[in-house]
């Protein structure tokens, strides 16, 4: 009953439901039957205004019972998981724009304006395959240095503009790709252009800031690889599954050629891996189309085009036999790694093979 026609005025007292069975009545608890008035508008004229019998057509249900609510509350949970299994059974329609820059680079537009943010992401099409011995590890390098300064925005400054308009970015390294992203709210959409276009374009190479990051790259080797059983593992699996292949070498590098890299490696490994015309550029979020193409057109598009990474053409021979290693150092527990060789990428049992892996 809404509070203003409560026909129980008074003072009421907490009961348990399942020992006393009260009257519920606007969220209040009476233990004894209520008077009801006789003309009171809230009561069907079919039912008697008694106390006794009034108690026997609304009171609380037993405890043995399903409440009503809680049946209603089932068959929407039902109802909501039907739907919802059904909607991932049905494709998803992103609709994507692509374009491609006049100077190689490619640009994919998504439109979606539930939030006012921006996602904005950079694949570069270079990893540690594309590294040789004597300079394995540069790619991951790399990941760090671009947020080291360029010429228009200097150190640290990528971070600092970023968090002072509520942003946030990240960098991560694989055998294939490098990528970089960027979450921010809308207004920042033409800084964040404009930034990235300065580090892709002008990235400084600072011979202190150099060596800095050279022993901050080290020392993630230390500690993800070096004094950790799991890493050092994994990093013997790759080795010895393939033996001809350049996935043979971790992403992050052999120790040696993380000290030995010269400022001419950098330079010639940045110039071909960081071309406008070896990177895709994805956009999603507030923004439309001809706002993220006119912005690349004005801040991307200028950067000349570069010769890009030559392909790698060397393929792993078929393997004759199983290969076993075995790493003897002091853990905790015993680790186990299996590997299996997988096609590449483009063959058409690959999506099978990501679906049951």
């Amino acid at each position: 009953l809404p509070p203003e026609s409560d026909p129980f005025p008074g003072p009421t007292k907490k009961s348990s439901l399942l020992t006393r069975h009260p009257l519920i009545l606007n969220g209040r608890t009476s233990p004894k039957p209520p008077r009801i008035p006789e003309n009171n508008p809230w009561i069907p004229e079919n039912i008697p205004a008694k106390p006794k019998e009034y108690l026997t057509l609304v009171s609380t249900p037993r405890p043995s019972r399903i409440p009503c609510r809680l049946l209603s509350l089932i068959f929407m949970r039902t109802l909501f998981a039907f739907l919802a299994l059904t909607t991932l059974a049905l494709p998803q329609q992103i609709p994507v724009k692509k374009h491609t820059l006049s100077n190689g680079m490619t640009v994919l537009i998504h439109e979606d304006h539930d939030i006012p943010n921006v996602a904005l992401y950079f694949f570069f099409k270079v990893g540690s395959r594309n590294e040789a011995p004597g300079t394995t590890g540069l790619s991951h390098f790399f990941e760090h240095m671009m947020f080291n300064g360029a010429k228009k925005y200097g150190p640290k400054q990528f971070d600092i503009q970023m968090e002072n308009n509520g942003g946030r970015n990240n960098g991560y390294t694989t055998h294939d790709f490098t990528a970089y992203t960027d979450f921010f709210a809308k207004p920042a959409l033409e800084l964040m252009f404009d930034m990235e276009a300065d580090r892709i374009r002008d990235l400084a190479f600072d011979p202190k800031l150099i060596e800095s990051e050279r022993g901050v790259v080290y020392s993630e080797r230390r500690l993800s690889v070096d004094n950790n059983p799991f890493g050092a593992l994994n990093e013997q699996l790759w080795a010895s599954a393939f033996t001809a292949h350049n996935y043979h070498w971790s992403v992050i590098g052999w120790p040696s050629d993380i000290e030995g890299w010269t400022l001419a490696d950098l330079k010639n490994y940045w110039s071909m891996g960081y071309a406008p015309n070896n990177c895709i550029m994805v956009i999603a979020g507030d923004v439309t189309e001809a706002e993220a193409l006119a912005l690349s057109k004005k801040y991307l598009e200028p950067i000349p085009r570069r010769e890009p990474p030559p392909p790698v053409r060397t393929k792993e021979p078929p393997q004759k036999g199983q290969r076993r290693v075995t790493l003897e150092r002091p853990t905790q527990l015993p680790v186990v790694m299996i590997g299996f060789h997988a096609p590449e990428a483009r063959h058409a049992d690959r999506p099978a093979i990501e679906l049951a892996n």
